[in-house]
């Protein structure tokens, strides 16, 4: 079986994309319009990991809470380091204001995932964001 592209970067930065964590934060930093991420990192409470996970069609709801982005990462040419250096600096950052006490504001986001085909015949996910708002 072909290796995924983030496997390459070990066990945790695996487990992150296998769960269905980095599948959340895109939905909630780049469809989200609601829930403004702007130099905040997004730590993924809960989320319906099945859906995300197995390509599954249906309705989903994630919880997350936002922190201040301390740590800035050095970037590289490569153009799948990005993903992995933003993981590497959000941990960090995020075990920081853990270890501090410090709470971020949180949010629930639902929303609603398809399965659509591509003009190459292969299927993607599709989501909708239906509703976010911020929870305490």
């Amino acid at each position: 079986m072909k290796k995924k592209w983030y496997e390459a970067f070990g066990a945790e930065f695996t487990k992150y994309h296998e769960m269905g964590e980095a599948e959340a934060v895109h939905i909630v930093r780049d469809l989200a319009i609601d829930v403004d991420t702007t130099g905040q990192w997004i730590d993924v409470l809960s989320c319906n990991s099945d859906i995300l996970t197995k390509k599954k069609e249906g309705t989903h709801e994630i919880k997350v809470e936002l922190f201040k982005r301390m740590t800035k990462p050095a970037y590289t040419d490569n153009i799948e380091d990005p993903r992995y250096l933003c993981w590497v600096a959000a941990h960090f950052d995020i075990c920081e204001h853990r270890a501090q006490g410090h709470h971020g504001p949180k949010y629930k986001v639902r929303c609603k995932t398809r399965l659509v085909e591509m003009e190459s015949g292969s299927t993607a996910m599709e989501h909708t964001v239906l509703d976010s708002r911020r929870i305490k």
